[in-house]
């Protein structure tokens, strides 16, 4: 599982009561991977995902979406997924560097866990199993 973390006030997102960790309020919860065992070690994935494109991790591409028109973004395809491009998502990139942390944890099948965590959990950006304004958009 990991969980990306964020300084208050850094993202335009609903104020309620986010875990918090160190000062930074948890911002979203994933489980990887999703329904069976992978190959790929989770610190190496994430830490590469995060440091690439939006396509890659969704959260990037949330991100993307939330600060496109004060980071001048534009979301564009590119062999079928979404891009912001280079310099743009050189610019999430220095924002998330600034105002985001990672931290993981492993279990042998947590994806068996993965809705019974994200329903005690309370998140600025996972839309799963939420009906507010934020998700609804």
């Amino acid at each position: 599982m990991y969980r990306w973390w964020s300084t208050p006030g850094a993202l335009p997102v609903t104020a309620a009561p986010y875990e918090k960790m160190n000062d930074f309020g948890l911002l979203y919860f994933g489980v990887a991977p999703s329904a069976s065992p992978s190959k790929t070690l989770l610190q190496p994935r994430l830490v590469r995902h995060a440091s690439g494109d939006a396509s890659r991790l969704a959260i990037l591409l949330t991100l993307g979406i939330l600060f496109a028109d004060g980071l001048g973004l534009a979301l564009g395809v590119h062999k079928n997924r979404p891009k912001w491009g280079g310099v743009r998502e050189a610019k999430l990139s220095r924002w998330t560097s600034r105002h985001a942390r990672l931290a993981w944890a492993v279990h042998p099948e947590l994806w068996t866990l993965e809705n019974e965590l994200l329903a005690s959990a309370t998140t600025a950006l996972n839309s799963d199993g939420r009906n507010d304004a934020f998700a609804e958009n």
